[in-house]
């Protein structure tokens, strides 16, 4: 992976560098949310490394905007346990604290899942079974959306029931990761 693909490349212990691909669709000087929550989730389980506690609950706090300026990631364990533990993380430009999360990580018992279908119609379909959804046309007072060239927009992750338009039974959206990662070297 070269450094070009990356959102971030490291510099030094705490600090990191931004790359286009972190650019918001509203204003090219400021990160979209995704990146630089994804440095905090990181920096979460790093705090977590050498114990068998996984990550059950993350919740991050957007502050103000983040630059594309380099940024200072520092994680520590705040409630420590053998079997659940609190864990903060905070995001600082130039000592300005403008993202923090809280993660409970608890220690995963080994239980026997049932057997059967993930939901009463069984599990939901992939994507590749879909058809793309055009979005309707923005309506007056709506703000628009324009990705950045470096192709943040392609950067989404997610997947989450929608409806198409009103009237039309539910689906579901997937969009995937396919060009960056989130950060290159150590990451």
């Amino acid at each position: 992976m070269s450094g070009s693909e990356a959102f971030y490349r490291p510099d030094g212990a705490d600090t990191y560098l931004p790359t286009a691909h972190t650019e918001g669709p509203w204003d090219p000087r400021y990160q979209h949310g995704g990146p630089p929550g994804a440095l905090l989730a990181r920096a979460v389980e790093e705090c977590l490394t050498g114990t068998d506690l996984v990550v059950a609950r993350i919740t991050v706090e957007i502050l103000g905007p983040v630059p594309c300026q380099p940024v200072q990631v520092r994680a520590r364990v705040e409630r420590p346990g053998r079997r659940v533990q609190l864990v903060r993380a905070e995001l600082r430009h130039e000592g300005r604290l403008l993202m923090a999360a809280s993660a409970w990580a608890v220690r995963p018992a080994p239980e026997a899942l049932p057997v059967g279908p993930a939901t009463a119609s069984g599990p939901a379909p992939g994507p590749e079974t879909g058809r793309p959804m055009v979005p309707p046309p923005a309506r007056r007072g709506t703000a628009a959306f324009s990705p950045p060239p470096s192709g943040a927009s392609s950067t989404v992750a997610t997947t989450a029931p929608v409806r198409a338009r009103p009237g039309s039974g539910p689906g579901i959206r997937f969009c995937r990761t396919s060009r960056c990662h989130r950060c290159s070297g150590r990451c």
